[in-house]
């Protein structure tokens, strides 16, 4: 059996219900995908598309299903997300939420679980998963220049753990030195696990789409400069650096890309916490 990697480190399925996504994210996979395989072009991906029903969808198996993975969560789609989301939860599934989290769709998802009961039970089946990549503005700005700041992600964050939620943090991809600073920003309202990987395949994803003579007109920085960050910070030295420092975290989990160095630097962590969990 292969090496579980990607949305299978988290869960049994993924499901999405649009194509494209407004974030624009510069390192985005699916976002590559889409151009290389010709149905919508890189230019073209912050224009979505609604997959029309797909929100419809029933599920006869129940399955850890991850919602989104190649799109996000946004005020566009919301009211369709929330019908997806309660399909599979009265079909049995447990959900995993993926997103870099709007504010105000992140209250209409827990609104929907608010209360006692049955309403108590099902928000049991909910785990969010908020991806906060870094928390300077400059930063965010280059990567991901449509997406939440920081601060309305830490603040959903705050809203789903006081409302009694399963949270979660993927800092993946981490885009700057400041993981450790996020953990301490964050790790008071995470209840189930912090994740932690690289960038993968900036040479694939990222550098043909980027002209790097050209200053950046959401920074007004050269991409040169926000690129060598990400290289600088997830060199082998660096990452298991951070492996030292947070291994015996009992939240910290580490992404495919980071077991990967870990295994070329001699640390075995088959059986350890780092197994399909979260």
């Amino acid at each position: 059996m292969g090496k579980i990697k990607g949305v299978y480190e988290w869960a049994e399925k993924s499901y999405n219900i649009d194509i494209g996504c407004p974030n624009g994210c510069r390192y985005c996979y699916a976002r590559s995908n889409a151009n290389r395989f010709g149905y919508k072009k890189w230019e073209d991906w912050t224009n979505w598309e609604a997959r029309e029903g797909k929100e419809l969808k029933r599920w006869r198996m129940p399955k850890k299903i991850m919602i989104p993975s190649t799109h996000d969560i946004h005020e566009g789609n919301i009211d369709r997300i929330r019908i997806a989301i309660m399909n599979m939860i009265n079909d049995g599934c447990e959900v995993l939420i993926v997103t870099k989290p709007r504010l105000n769709c992140i209250r209409k998802i827990i609104d929907d679980y608010s209360g006692t009961g049955i309403h108590s039970e099902r928000r049991k089946k909910i785990t969010f998963r908020f991806t906060i990549g870094s928390a300077k503005p400059m930063v965010l700005d280059f990567w991901e220049p449509n997406a939440p700041d920081y601060f309305e992600r830490k603040q959903a964050l705050k809203l789903a753990f006081n409302n009694d939620f399963n949270t979660s943090v993927s800092i993946e991809p981490y885009l700057d030195a400041s993981v450790p600073w996020l953990i301490k920003e964050i790790q008071e309202f995470v209840t189930d696990t912090i994740w932690i990987g690289k960038m993968n395949d900036i040479e694939k994803r990222v550098l043909p789409f980027i002209d790097l003579n050209k200053i950046d007109e959401n920074t007004g920085q050269s991409p040169r400069s926000f690129i060598n960050i990400v290289k600088i910070n997830q060199t082998d030295e660096k990452v298991m650096k951070l492996y030292s420092r947070f291994n015996h975290h009992p939240k910290i989990r580490w992404k495919d890309s980071i077991q990967e160095v870990l295994k070329r630097n001699g640390v075995d962590i088959n059986g350890s916490k780092n197994s399909m969990e979260g």
